[in-house]
């Protein structure tokens, strides 16, 4: 079994981000969040998939997703 991880799209805004993500999804894309609102999708997939998935028509990038974690708002380390 081909390990999955998680990416981040960002769409060129050529074409609605609905479409690429249906686009993606059947090009073995696991689509899990479309964030029309600022083009973006994520999900997961081999990261042999990547390079072609980036070919296709409305994408812009694609990026490793990395966890963020700015901790609590009175945490010391904020800022």
């Amino acid at each position: 079994m081909t390990e999955r991880s998680s990416w981040v799209v960002t769409t060129s805004g050529s074409i609605a981000v609905s479409d690429v993500a249906r686009d993606l999804t059947e090009h073995g894309f696991a689509v899990e969040q479309v964030l029309d609102a600022i083009g973006v999708i994520t999900g997961q997939c081999a990261e042999s998939k990547v390079a072609a998935l980036r070919k296709r028509p409305g994408v812009g990038d694609i990026a490793r997703d990395s966890p963020i974690d700015v901790g609590p708002p009175d945490s010391p380390d904020v800022w």
